[in-house]
């Protein structure tokens, strides 16, 4: 059941009713209002949180370990309207979207929002399988709505931001963590910075292990750590100043990262047989392996060439594989056995020109990416043959496609009066696609090919007024797009292309941070308008399930608000709290002459909401703790009974004793030992009486000593 019947004049009445609220308490000070020195580098304006119009939820440095916030779960935890998954599912959902797609399987070109790193846009796979580490991050930050005009199209529900400390030029900074808990789960991090050359030449290094066991066993195998972590990672950073001055500088980062971790552990369940799927069990034969291998590499260069200009350019590269093997039958029996591969190599590269001056914040840029992505899967096993026996069978499919981008981008703030200011943004974008696929279908080889062009227009524009120095109120729109992409009938032999969708968003806002720097509040209430979506549809004459063409035939709407909150109670404790709503719904959306019209979208919780504390005392005693709700959903359209999934109430908490160079602490994660699902199958259509899906660790819990010197 919806939280409420949204519809676009709740907009102004509930954004007015709490702006009128925030303004009365704005009333009480004549105070100047604290300067926001904290940056959204995701808008690429250089406006502070206060100044953007952007729905943005910002993390820094003191926060991140502060509240040993380990990885981009901990965060979407603690955010309004974020919600986390699974990689079959959709790693995590902005807004009751997930980043995946509404319905899983289109392509692994098109994400719907996008992770970047240090300036670096990830594909959509590395997105989906990797967990980012944020030791030593400087900053983290959750974009809500399109990000079309500074970040292009695959920025459709949002994007998450991660930028980790830059080499520093103060010496011989390091840090080194170690944690242990249950589940065979331990951590070793360590960074050390080095100055190579006094103020022109600085490096950090940063090495990182991760392992756990979890909790899921497989009955066939003897295997107890089937939902297991298993990662390293090794991140380098350069930072070179030509002339010992900031004014010029380059800015290298190079990230490696390998892992033998499962992302999702299928587990059964079987009513008949008592069985559920938070017994944690698997019975498959085969022994689950999804290793990847990351490598990454960042070159950033700025150059400020007086007080009005600057110049900046980025080089981005990433190259992502993964090669995988898991039971096709997901029984006990050598039936079938499935590998697929993924492989994904980006090359990018952007150049900006600001201007500032006047009351006027001026960027325009170039950007350009080639990227190149394989996916194949090798199906054997045995069939009956009818009389008793069995047969062997094998089916291959490698699908290659080549994505290029270009785009000429410009965006403006402009100050107006004392009072108002306005951001207006345009990106003119072009995209040409390759696409081909080679089959084996019970020994035939079929190989076709296609490409397309699409060219776009993305708009986005934004009102600010400031009520009084420390409240402002103000509206945006912005247009965002999925790109377009190709779907294969793989029996008929045919490959078609499908057009891009796009949506059309429309936010009120209100931004406040009281003068004495006590406490701040932003919220924006959204309502999007989803056109041209894509739709799967079998086509004549086709196998269900093997031919699958996509048309533009869908139209949906999401509207929502969030609201976030941060108080400094005193000096030594600070309380937050977070509150997201949104209801999605398919206005018109048929598959396979299914109307799903009036549902909701799967993977879309209609509220999520967070509180938490930090407490940093004289005496060195630190605690930390944060309590999360999260509304059911569920997995799959058509089988939302079926495939329902849980609400969360997750609480996790630090406690610990800090000196100038050390701390020791003990945490614990999902301390009320709550059941939920990430994601549930639908099996019924092979005769299972259950869902097969994946569910999260029990309750987790350990030690750990940070030291810095």
């Amino acid at each position: 059941m919806s939280v409420w019947s949204f519809t676009p004049k709740y907009l102004l009445s509930l954004t007015l009713a709490m702006s009128v609220s925030a303004f009365a308490v704005g009333q009480e000070t004549d105070e100047e209002r604290i300067e926001d020195t904290v940056i959204v580098t995701g808008t690429k304006l250089g406006l502070g949180q206060s100044d953007t119009a952007t729905s943005v939820s910002l993390f820094d440095e003191s926060r991140i370990i502060d509240d040993k916030i380990i990885n981009i779960e901990d965060i979407f935890d603690r955010t309004a309207n974020a919600f986390t998954g699974t990689t079959l599912f959709g790693a995590y959902s902005i807004r009751g979207v997930k980043n995946t797609n509404v319905i899983d399987g289109f392509n692994s070109t098109n994400a719907l929002s996008s992770l970047v790193i240090n300036g670096n846009a990830l594909g959509l796979s590395a997105t989906d399988y990797l967990k980012p580490s944020l030791f030593d991050a400087a900053q983290v930050e959750i974009l809500r709505g399109p990000q079309s005009v500074a970040q292009g199209p695959n920025t459709l529900i949002g994007s998450i931001v991660i930028n980790y400390n830059d080499p520093s030029f103060d010496g011989y900074e390091g840090r080194a963590l170690a944690e242990v808990g249950n589940l065979g789960a331990y951590r070793l991090a360590t960074m050390q910075n080095v100055e190579i050359i006094d103020d022109i030449l600085a490096g950090r290094i940063t090495l990182e292990t991760r392992q756990a066991d979890g909790d899921v066993t497989n009955t066939t195998t003897g295997q107890d750590n089937v939902q297991r972590t298993d990662e390293e990672t090794v991140r380098a950073q350069f930072k070179l100043r030509p002339h010992a001055s900031d004014r010029l500088q380059f800015d290298l980062t190079y990230l490696r990262n390998r892992s033998d971790s499962i992302p999702f552990a299928n587990v059964i369940s079987d009513p008949t047989q008592g069985i559920s799927v938070f017994d944690r069990l698997q019975l498959s034969d085969v022994q689950e392996q999804y290793p990847s291998e990351f490598d990454f590499a960042s070159l950033e260069a700025g150059w400020e060439l007086n007080e009005n200009w600057s110049l900046s350019a980025v080089i981005g590269y990433g190259d992502f594989s993964s090669d995988q093997r898991l039971d096709g039958d997901l029984s006990p029996f050598p039936l079938f056995e499935l590998g697929t591969s993924v492989e994904e190599e980006i090359m990018s590269q952007e150049v900006r020109l600001n201007y500032i001056s006047n009351g006027w914040t001026v960027m325009v840029g170039l950007f350009h990416s080639d990227g190149d992505y394989t996916n194949s899967f090798d199906l054997q096993g045995v069939l009956p043959d009818g009389m008793g026996g069995f047969i062997p069978f094998n089916q291959f499919q490698t699908n290659e496609q080549s994505v290029e981008q270009t785009a000429l981008f410009a965006q403006a703030d402009i100050q107006i009066t004392d009072r108002l200011a306005t951001t207006l943004g345009i990106r003119f974008n072009q995209e040409t696609r390759s696409f081909e696929s080679v089959t084996n279908q019970v020994g035939a080889v079929a190989t076709f090919a296609n490409d397309a062009d699409f060219d776009q227009v993305l708009p986005s524009a934004s009102l600010r007024y400031d009520v009084t120095d420390a409240l402002s109120v103000g509206g945006l729109y912005s247009r965002g797009v999925q790109g377009g992409g190709f779907s294969a009938a793989l029996l008929l032999g045919e490959v078609r292309p499908y057009d891009e969708e796009f949506i059309d968003n429309y936010e009120l806002f209100f931004r406040y941070a009281a003068p004495d720097g006590r406490w701040s509040a932003n919220g924006n209430v959204f309502y999007f308008d989803w056109q041209d979506q894509q739709v799967p549809f079998t086509p004549e004459n086709g196998f269900a399930g093997l031919d699958e063409f996509i048309a533009n035939a869908g139209s949906s709407s999401v509207s929502g608000l969030e609201v976030e909150l941060d108080i400094r109670v005193t000096d030594t404790l600070e309380v937050f709290g977070a509150l997201g709503i949104s209801e999605t719904e398919f206005d018109e959306f048929i598959i396979d002459g299914q109307d799903l019209s009036g549902d909701a979208f799967p993977g879309s919780p209609n509220w999520n909401a967070a509180l938490g504390f930090s407490y940093n005392g004289a005496n060195g005693v630190f605690a930390s703790g944060t309590y999360t709700y999260v509304d059911e959903t569920y997995s799959e359209l058509g089988a939302q009974d079926f495939t329902a999934i849980s609400d969360r109430n997750l609480l996790s908490g630090k406690f610990g004793y800090r000196r100038d160079h050390w701390s020791v602490y003990v945490f614990g994660e999902n301390l009320l030992d709550e059941d939920y699902e990430l994601g549930l199958f639908d099996r019924r259509q092979i005769g299972a009486a259950g869902p097969l899906g994946s569910v999260a660790d029990p309750l987790t819990f350990g030690a750990g000593i940070d030291v810095n010197w």
